[in-house]
């Protein structure tokens, strides 16, 4: 009997210390295990890999893709200067248009918070006939904007944010016809959308935690783009 109790005794001991042996490796494992997660689940530390973008400036320069091209051929064939003018019967033969070309500056007024400017600038062409002649007008546009961002995500080596953009489309625009009519660019009357306002989702790749790419869909009204990708900087 005392030989099974001393038995059980010493049993219960090497249990106790295996226990705390193997409660020990666990938390050295789950330590392993957490140092070995993708960089998207790790938490980070805040300022670095956290979620705090206070104090940071992000510049991101790239192209946006639009249909400012196609929208403005459309004005063009609803315009009474082209389908009542007495000299002839105007009608468009296509439209083509270079990328935006975007620059964005933003700055971290907040953990999650960013204000900033937008630039952009494209040029488009569309070509129309008077059922005699054809001709080239070459539009610019300069789009301003102020943006305000919420960041879904700001860590070290990756970014996602949703947010508005409110701004302003210059156009201009010169014409071969105007060596017939000088008043050509004020009697057209069909100038694009001035005023911009855009809802937009983007999303940032880092690949050193500086340097990285950015892309970003949108929902516009006269904004500059649906869709824009580029390279991106914070600072």
């Amino acid at each position: 009997m005392k030989n099974i109790t001393g038995f059980v005794t010493a049993m219960f001991i090497c249990l106790g210390v295996s226990f705390a042996g193997t409660d020990n490796d666990a938390s050295g494992l789950r330590n392993t295990d957490h140092n070995n997660l993708p960089f998207i689940l790790k938490k980070g530390k805040k300022g670095k890999g956290g979620d705090d973008i206070k104090g940071k400036i992000i510049l991101t320069a790239g192209i946006g893709f639009n249909t400012t091209a196609t929208a403005t051929e459309v004005r063009y064939n609803a315009s009474s200067f082209y389908n009542n003018n007495p000299l002839g019967s105007f009608t468009t033969t296509g439209s083509s248009s270079i990328p935006l070309v975007n620059v964005m500056v933003d700055y971290g007024i907040g953990k999650k918070i960013t204000l900033g400017l937008g630039f952009g600038y494209q040029t488009m062409k569309i070509n129309w006939t008077d059922g005699v002649f054809n001709y080239v007008d070459s539009w610019s546009r300069i789009a301003i904007a102020l943006r305000g961002d919420y960041r879904i995500l700001a860590r070290e080596n990756i970014g996602m944010y949703t947010g508005l953009r409110v701004g302003y489309n210059i156009y201009s625009m010169t014409s071969t016809y105007t060596q017939f009519d000088k008043n050509y660019p004020t009697e057209l009357n069909v100038s694009p959308t001035a005023v911009a306002v855009q809802a937009h989702f983007g999303f940032s790749y880092y690949f050193s935690g500086l340097v990285g790419l950015n892309a970003e869909v949108g929902l516009a009204l006269g904004g500059p783009y649906y869709a824009a990708v580029g390279v991106t900087v914070k600072i």
